[in-house]
């Protein structure tokens, strides 16, 4: 069984990257099986690389507490310190130094005691992929696709074609939690939409910021290592 699910693996993998599943983006990233807050997705993907240079949070010394005051803050409404000191309950020492990495690495700038997010600080439009490989248990690819919502535009459902017509029956679910369902077939690379997803905001600003933000992070070691 375990070598039936790499192989499910393998073969949508291949797929993902070479673009073969119809009204879909062409990604130029791809993760496999990526550990987040909640969970581990069996794939993450990017249409667009430079999304994650945004995101580089590598000169901050706690990603945790960098992405949590980032995810407070806005362009054009000021937050006081003891606004985001209370929100965060980061303590003392680590507030004041994360405060200290994010003004100086042109994150956020300060005004009249005021914080904000920096102009510099320049969002690409958000476009992430979620999707959750399952050979059985509807239930379970369902309740594991909604948990990625929390950082992701879209979360798809991926199962094989032995399942379309229990899956047809629950549609109605997926459709509420507005996540995709897709037929695969890792043989023939066959694929069907039973449902597409429509792009939503991610649910956590702060677990977005995070899981950007260590995914920036890994693919600059990669591109590193691939450099030597």
């Amino acid at each position: 069984m375990e070598n039936m699910e790499f192989e499910v693996l393998d073969a949508f993998e291949h797929t993902l990257k070479s673009n073969l599943l119809k009204e879909l983006p062409s990604y130029e990233l791809v993760y496999r099986e990526v550990m987040c807050q909640q969970g581990s997705a069996d794939f993450i993907c990017f249409p667009y690389e430079k999304m994650l240079g945004t995101y580089d949070f590598s000169r901050l010394s706690s990603l945790e507490n960098g992405s949590l005051v980032l995810s407070l803050l806005k362009y054009n409404s000021g937050r006081t310190k003891e606004y985001l000191k209370e929100r965060t309950s980061i303590a003392d020492a680590a507030f004041n130094r994360v405060l200290k990495e994010l003004k100086a690495n042109n994150f956020i700038v300060k005004r009249k005691n005021l914080y904000f997010l920096s102009e510099n600080f320049v969002q690409e439009n958000d476009n992430i992929w979620a999707f959750e490989v399952k050979a059985t248990s509807w239930k379970r690819a369902l309740l594991q696709a909604t948990m990625y919502k929390a950082f992701a535009n879209y979360v798809v459902a991926v199962m094989p074609f032995e399942e379309e017509e229990l899956l047809a029956e629950k549609l109605d679910l997926f459709t509420e939690m507005n996540v995709g369902v897709l037929l695969f077939d890792s043989q023939s690379l066959a694929f069907k939409w039973l449902r597409r997803p429509l792009k939503d905001s991610a649910l956590s600003k702060w677990q977005k910021f995070f899981f950007l933000g260590k995914i920036s992070g890994q693919h600059f070691q990669e591109s590193l290592f691939s450099m030597r």
